[in-house]
């Protein structure tokens, strides 16, 4: 039988050292086997210790191993881990029908996993993790779609040195990471020629910033091990947190990093204030599949038709056909999934939609006494409240609450200000408490008395009503089969990297400030370091800072107008009478919206 054993390769060497291609030395597993038994059995050998390399190939193959023949992607992309391992001092029972190994060495290797269906021409795939930590600068390149491309005029020769990439004894990276050892600077365009044998034969490359897009549409085929981001933001948000993140990529400058926590907001190459690990972004390296020499796109304009479409994902990518207004989502919710194909408005809406406001209701109580010298009060739901004894904002306390939703002041007077936190520093209505009178811990119980009155709140909550109204509901243009409504965040993005080719067709163009229909899924607890600032959902926002990302209440477009007062260009999906003229089957497995 023949066993699936070259993707690993020996070199007799004492230290680690570039892949000696063409050297006599360098063998094949079953040599190398061959070699060794040549050499425990050799009476002149003058010790028993052998070091040596391994080379590991990666998981690719242009034919199959066992049969020879031509062989394609889709029979070893996204599958289970390769595994060899060389046995020795094998124990077969007495009875012949049970045996027992030490392993000599194991080698394990993960399959490249790719997002797009087995149908893609053009198809691209990502690694698994990343292996050499991060790195501090780029330099951007002219294409937005491919990665390799970027590297087309580059001087390759010299930016890595081979002898120093791999892992030592100890199972411990010895030399590549970034240094002057591996390579010869932190550029991160550089990094990914690290993961191929030689500059002469390039396979791994930085990706191009709509390759992460196309990664963001199909994510829901990337293991939660292999994602880009693998929390879950409304729990990990704090001021540093998309510097845990951050991803380089070989685009445009206004595209440079790619912010996968934020699901697939793309920005310049800057710090934005922060000190932990300031300017490091990770690198994330992707290869491409077949010899196609144009790669897949995340998603098409229709040559005919002011039509969008999104075809070469898995069907746990999409949902089905929405004819109606899609539910309040945030973008990780199931609403967010691709449609198989949109229409865009040839025009904005009518209206610039401001911000609408949101003033949360005053915490709910249950009771509030005065015992033992102190005011207990008890919140009908447990939530994160504060108090402060006035109106204002500025000085407030944490309420620590106890059991049955209780909390405790001590030594109680005066009006107490309850609030619900529900932003940074914003916050709900007020409820009040007050204790009067004289306060005694006589055992015949307390003396004193206490109020509960509600209040109103200076610290109104600043929405957007493409999330929160129906905009597009009364919009008309054509007799059409689906009806209109504000893009979700997947769309819009994709409107955003399409930009150049839709306002191409377009007599209004879609601007800046162009508003999405989907939630931010950290939007409670969100902000930088503007005190006042309240990121709640997706925006259309190119300048020369960001490209497409969080809407802020407090980040003005230069014009006295906030964020959240946008434009709003509908969208509606494509009807299946108009994916069959679009050539697209609407088959397979989709889910309708709602939480994902």
């Amino acid at each position: 039988s023949k066993f699936d054993t070259e993707w690993v390769e020996f070199y007799p060497s004492n230290a680690l050292c570039a892949y000696p291609s063409g050297n006599a030395n360098l063998m094949k597993t079953v040599d190398f086997l061959k070699y060794v038994k040549g050499l425990a059995t050799d009476d002149n050998t003058s010790n028993d210790k052998l070091s040596v390399v391994a080379f590991i190939n990666e998981y690719f193959y242009d034919k199959n191993p066992l049969t020879g023949e031509d062989t394609t992607w889709p029979k070893f992309v996204n599958k289970e881990d390769r595994v060899m391992r060389i046995l020795q001092e094998p124990q077969i029972s007495a009875d012949g029908h049970s045996i027992s190994t030490k392993a000599l060495c194991s080698f394990t290797q993960r399959s490249i996993r790719t997002f797009f269906n087995e149908n893609t021409a053009g198809a691209y795939g990502i690694e698994w993790y990343e292996e050499t930590g991060t790195t501090n600068s780029i330099t951007n390149g002219s294409n937005n779609d491919n990665g390799l491309a970027n590297l087309d005029g580059r001087t390759l020769t010299n930016r890595v040195n081979f002898n120093y990439v791999g892992y030592g004894t100890d199972g411990q990276p010895n030399g590549n990471t970034y240094s002057s050892s591996a390579l010869s600077n932190t550029n991160a365009i550089y990094a990914c020629l690290t993961r191929n044998r030689s500059v002469n034969d390039v396979k791994w490359y930085l990706a191009a910033p709509n390759q992460f897009v196309a990664y963001w549409y199909g994510e829901a085929s990337i293991p939660n091990e292999a994602r880009l981001y693998k929390g879950n933001p409304a729990e990990n948000f704090t001021g540093n947190y998309n510097q845990m993140s951050h991803h380089w990529t070989s685009g445009t400058e206004g595209n440079a990093v790619f912010w996968p926590m934020e699901g697939a907001t793309l920005s310049v190459a800057r710090t934005w204030g922060w000190t932990a690990g300031s300017g490091n972004h990770h690198v994330r390296c992707m290869r491409n599949l077949d010899s196609n020499t144009a790669i897949a796109k995340a998603a098409e304009l229709d040559s005919k038709e002011l039509a969008v479409v999104f075809k070469n994902f898995n069907d746990n990518a999409y949902r089905g056909i929405a004819t109606e207004n899609l539910p309040v989502h945030h973008e990780r919710d199931a609403a967010n999934k691709l449609p198989k194909a949109i229409f865009i408005a040839s025009s904005d809406h009518t209206a610039t939609w401001t911000a609408m406001t949101d003033a949360p209701a005053a915490p709910q109580i249950v009771s509030a006494e005065v015992k033992d010298g102190s005011l207990v009060v008890k919140f009908v739901n447990k939530d994160t409240y504060v108090y402060a004894t006035g109106t204002g904002t500025n000085s407030m306390n944490n309420v620590v609450l106890g059991a049955e939703n209780s909390f405790v002041i001590n030594n109680p007077n005066g009006t107490y200000y309850f609030r619900a936190k529900r932003n940074y520093n914003t916050y709900s209505q007020y409820v009040t408490v007050t204790a009067t009178g004289t306060i005694n811990n006589t055992p015949d119980g307390d003396g004193g008395s206490y109020e509960i009155a509600g209040g109103t709140s200076n610290n109104k909550i600043p929405l957007m009503a493409a999330i929160h109204q129906d905009l597009c509901k009364d919009y008309k243009e054509g007799d059409v089969a689906t009806r209109w409504r504000v893009p979700t965040q997947r769309e819009l993005l994709a409107m955003y990297i399409l930009r150049a080719e839709i306002n191409g067709r377009l007599t209004n163009d879609i601007q800046n400030n162009t508003l999405s229909s989907t939630l931010f899924s950290a939007r409670n607890v969100a902000s930088t370091n503007a005190s006042s600032d309240i990121r709640y959902g997706f925006v259309w926002y190119y300048t020369n800072t960001i490209g497409f990302g969080l809407q802020s209440y407090t980040w003005g477009d230069g014009s006295g107008n906030y964020r959240p007062n946008g434009r709003i260009r509908c969208v509606r999906d494509a009807s299946e009478a108009e994916l069959q003229s679009l050539g697209i089957s609407n088959g397979g497995d989709q889910e309708e919206g709602g939480e994902a």
